[in-house]
C-alpha cells in the first residue's frame, strides 16, 4: 500500500507547490490586467470613439458638400434650361422675321409680276444671304422680262408701221 500511497503524496505535493505558484501568479496576473490591459484597451477604446466621432463629422460634411453640389447643379441646368429656351424662341423669331417674311413678301412681289407689273420693286435684293441670293435672281428675271417686252413692242411697233404703210400703198395704188 506503501507503493500507492507514495505515488500519490508525490502528486499532492505536486498539486500543492503548482496551487501555490499560481497563487503567487495571481497578484501578476491582476497587475498585468490592471497596469498595462486596461490602460491600453481603454486608450484603443478612446481612439476608436474618436475615429467614429471623426468619421461621422466627416460624413456630415461630406452630405452637406454633396447637397451643395446638387443645389448648385441644379441652378446651372435651370440656367442651361432657360438659355435652350431663349436660344428656340430666338430662332423662331429669326425664322419668322428673317426668313417667313421676307420670302412673303417676295412671292408678293413674284406674284405681281406674274400679273404683268414689271416695275415692281423686289424686296430683299440688298440682303447677303440666301434670300437676297433669291431676290437677286427675281431681279434678273424682271430684267429680261422687260427686256423681252420692250424687244416685243419694237417689234410690233414695227410690224404695225409696216401695215399702215401697206395700207397707205395700197389705197394709193
Amino acid at each position: 500500500m506503501q507503493s500507492i500511497i507514495e505515488p500519490l503524496a508525490v502528486l499532492a505535493s505536486d498539486y500543492v507547490k503548482a496551487t501555490g505558484e499560481a497563487l503567487l501568479l495571481d497578484p501578476v496576473k491582476k497587475e498585468l490586467v490592471e497596469v498595462k490591459t486596461l490602460p491600453v484597451g481603454n486608450q484603443a477604446l478612446g481612439l476608436m470613439r474618436a475615429a467614429v466621432d471623426t468619421a461621422e463629422k466627416l460624413t456630415e460634411e461630406a452630405k452637406n458638400d454633396a447637397a451643395a453640389e446638387m443645389r448648385f447643379a441644379s441652378r446651372v441646368s435651370f440656367a442651361s434650361a432657360i438659355i435652350v429656351m431663349m436660344t428656340l424662341i430666338g430662332s423662331v423669331i429669326f425664322t419668322f422675321v428673317g426668313v417667313a417674311r421676307p420670302l412673303t413678301r417676295l412671292n408678293g412681289a413674284l406674284g405681281k409680276m406674274a400679273a404683268g407689273e414689271l416695275n415692281v420693286e423686289i424686296p430683299g435684293a440688298s440682303r447677303g444671304d440666301e434670300v437676297g441670293d433669291m431676290a437677286k435672281t427675281v431681279v434678273v428675271i424682271r430684267e429680261n422680262a422687260e427686256q423681252k417686252a420692250r424687244v416685243e413692242a419694237e417689234v410690233q411697233s414695227g410690224q404695225d408701221s409696216c401695215r399702215t404703210a401697206q395700207a397707205g400703198h395700197a389705197q394709193a395704188g
